[in-house]
């Protein structure tokens, strides 16, 4: 696994542009790994990609608009071409991990069949999957974001440009906070997941420059990253239970079944919540103008 950093002695922009640049190679190079552990490789591109579109988020200031949409999109779709691979895992994965909580409410010998049956359907989904052209198409595109990495231009005012990235990142994680907490759906648990994502990434990548903030704070959203991650595969398993004419389970052991996931959730949100906000607890000036006071002495 390759995580984001800028090293010492380096500046902004020279650590920003070596990391996008060797998130895109590693990419490439575990590429090649996919046809003998698919489900492995997809999910480790799949987050340097999301790493990829943290960076992007933190120079679109720098860049501008249309550069950054542009890029932004690009690696997206990348990530969407590989999404269902991993979605066709998630099923099964999360039941293998939360199946104690269901055994109250469901037979153990029905939880260990739908778990066998959801494991056959990836595997039958791996099959029919041409594996060969997914990593080609992938190959593809990702030999052309490292060739248009390198021709990106950064404006002169650098720093005070990163800084309004990382601002607006931090603005998005408090506005889905507040959605959340007033309509707590699994939608807006996910958006908010995603949010956080992006701004762990960019906290990441600073984090060699004041390790006892960043460890704290990375800590905490790490493991509220993880909450809403196993909250959304839930959500997915309930989804799943919801349309499925499967006859493992009556009618009454099936709405057991999604109850327990709701209510489960319920706990998953609020611990969620509870993590998040001593991280955006400060108005958002005042945090931007603690980052910048500190990057100056520190880069």
């Amino acid at each position: 696994m390759y995580y984001l950093k800028i090293r010492n002695k380096e500046t902004l922009e020279q650590g920003i542009k070596r990391n996008l640049t060797e998130q895109i190679r590693y990419a490439k190079q575990i590429l090649s790994n996919i046809a003998i552990d698919p489900d492995y490789t997809i999910h480790e591109i799949r987050k340097n990609l999301k790493r990829i579109r943290s960076i992007l988020r933190l120079i679109e200031f720098s860049v501008g608009r249309v550069v950054y949409t542009r890029e932004n999109y690009f690696y997206r779709d990348i990530g969407r071409i590989l999404s269902p691979v991993r979605d066709s895992k998630v099923k099964y994965e999360v039941i293998e991990i939360y199946k104690d909580i269901f055994y109250r409410r469901v037979s153990k010998f029905s939880i260990e069949k739908l778990i066998e049956s959801w494991r056959y359907q990836h595997q039958q989904y791996l099959l029919n999957t041409d594996i060969k052209n997914l990593q080609q198409k992938v190959a593809y595109f990702l030999k052309s974001g490292e060739q248009r990495s390198n021709i990106i231009i950064y404006n002169k005012n650098r720093t005070e440009d990163f800084l309004k990235g990382y601002q607006k990142t931090f603005l998005k994680c408090k506005y889905a906070i507040e959605i959340v907490s007033n309509s707590p759906s699994a939608l807006n648990f996910h958006e908010l997941r995603k949010r956080i994502k992006y701004f762990l990434y960019q906290s990441q990548l600073l984090s060699g420059t004041w390790p006892d903030y960043f460890d704290f704070q990375n800590k905490i959203l790490n493991e509220t990253s993880d909450l809403l991650g196993h909250l959304h595969d839930l959500e997915l398993v309930a989804t799943e239970m919801e349309t499925s004419n499967s006859n493992l389970f009556s009618v009454i052991q099936k709405k057991r079944f999604i109850n327990r996931i709701k209510a489960y959730n319920k706990g998953l949100g609020d611990s969620a919540l509870k993590k998040i906000r001593q991280i955006f607890a400060e108005s958002s000036k005042n945090f931007i103008q603690r980052m910048d006071s500190h990057l100056m002495l520190s880069i």
